[in-house]
């Protein structure tokens, strides 16, 4: 139990770095400064190109890597290549949909909207 929770709090924290990282790229500095303050710094600054850089290389080396990581021992069923399978498996044709086949489809897609952090609220279909 040590051991799992010990993962979940490393896994959580390279979650966190990977975030602070991913705001460098097209992120913008918030100066606040008060009413009477007499700083002549502007209220918005955006990140300096070399530091976007240098953050979209850090995402791709280090937390990009693990899609690709399989290749590296011999797995040549690309994600790319699961992912289009998965959803040709899932939205087949219209004359073999059924209500168990929509349902999966509805959850399939809401699913990927949450992956892809679209929305906060899950998308309802009615």
């Amino acid at each position: 139990m040590k051991l799992l929770i010990s993962a979940n709090v490393l896994y959580g924290q390279y979650k966190k770095q990977a975030e602070v990282i991913s705001h460098q790229v097209g992120g913008v500095y918030v100066e606040r400064n008060f009413v009477d303050s007499k700083a002549a710094s502007k209220p918005y600054t955006p990140v300096p190109k070399a530091i976007q850089k240098a953050a979209m290389n850090a995402l791709a080396k280090y937390v990009l890597q693990r899609i690709s990581d399989t290749g590296l021992y011999g797995n040549d069923y690309s994600l790319t290549s699961f992912m289009k399978d998965l959803t040709s498996s899932i939205f087949v044709d219209g004359k073999s949909v059924n209500s168990m086949s929509q349902n999966l489809q509805i959850e399939y897609v809401q699913r990927l909207i949450k992956i892809a952090s679209i929305g906060k609220n899950q998308l309802m279909i009615i």
